[in-house]
């Protein structure tokens, strides 16, 4: 899903949230205004009996004792009536969302094969159909086996050339092919196994480093754990943490650093072996001589 449609969505979203407090808070404030006026009217014409002497103080007090007890299901039913408001609104929502049909569309060829070309021929991609392009009439060639840097400022366009070697967008125009072959032919699930992606900012959750790194990939020893962090020299490191890979990581790794947070994720990708590792900055947190390991 593009961002203009992610944008009419959130309006939406905004929409139905506002008319949905709009209607609770004008439920609750009619119902309170009708208990109110329907008191004062009470000790008004109450008042009255009870200076005619036609009706004690007790009988009108009582009067106003069942008031509020014949009120209270006005309220449950202004409350049950706020939730179903509010219900419908979610309902709604969340129908647009499963009905919605994804732009990226999957193809039906396996990448299998462990060699894998890559080439860009004349890509051209902007994020709005209004804005100006991020790459334009980009032609690359990246040859199985081998490494390759692509430096530039902020914004020039380098992680996008990323997010279009694993389809989150597909080109405007020009071909993207993968041992030459459109990369929409094949499935999403056979390119993104075979393509890992890792940026600075992938996440690390509350659990221990062993768990961190195999995820759910409960069929993976110890020996293929220990190789996936020494080759992403996270194995030193580890060891000399107290219950080594048994130590637990708190909430997004908050108590490892930058480096640490970094190679423990290059292990968790080194273990997948994939055909290509794209490295988004995940670099960024280590030490020169660290670095240079890769």
């Amino acid at each position: 899903m593009g961002f203009p449609k992610i944008s009419k969505q959130f309006k939406k979203q905004l929409k139905l949230v506002i008319n949905q407090r709009m209607i609770r808070y004008s439920s609750f404030a009619s119902g309170h205004f009708l208990y109110l006026s329907l008191t004062v009217l009470m000790f008004f014409i109450g008042g009255k009996f009870v200076i005619s002497g036609s009706m004690s103080i007790g009988t009108l007090v009582a009067f106003i004792g069942y008031l509020n007890v014949l009120f209270t299901p006005v309220r449950q039913f202004i409350s049950i009536n706020n939730q179903i408001q509010s219900s419908l609104a979610a309902a709604e929502l969340t129908f647009d969302f499963l009905e919605t049909k994804p732009s990226i569309v999957d193809g039906n060829s396996i990448l299998e094969t462990k060699s894998v070309d890559i080439e860009f021929k004349n890509v051209s991609f902007k994020y709005q159909k209004d804005g100006e392009d991020t790459i334009k009439k980009i032609n690359l060639k990246i040859k199985n086996g081998s490494n390759v840097a692509i430096v530039g400022t902020s914004g020039s366009g380098k992680s996008t050339l990323a997010s279009l070697m694993l389809r989150f967008y597909d080109t405007d125009s020009g071909v993207l092919l993968i041992n030459n072959k459109n990369i929409c032919d094949y499935t999403l699930k056979s390119l993104r196994s075979s393509i890992r992606y890792v940026s600075r900012e992938s996440i690390l959750f509350s659990g221990t480093i062993r768990e961190n790194i195999i995820l759910d990939n409960l069929d993976i020893s110890e020996n293929e754990m220990i190789e996936a962090a020494k080759a992403a020299c996270a194995h030193e490191f580890i060891e000399k943490l107290t219950d080594a890979y048994n130590y637990h990581i708190e909430e997004n790794g908050c108590n490892l650093s930058s480096g640490q947070r970094q190679r423990i994720l290059l292990a968790r990708f080194f273990l997948t072996k994939p055909n290509v590792i794209i490295l988004d900055e995940a670099t960024s947190g280590l030490d020169l001589g660290t670095e240079k390991k890769f």
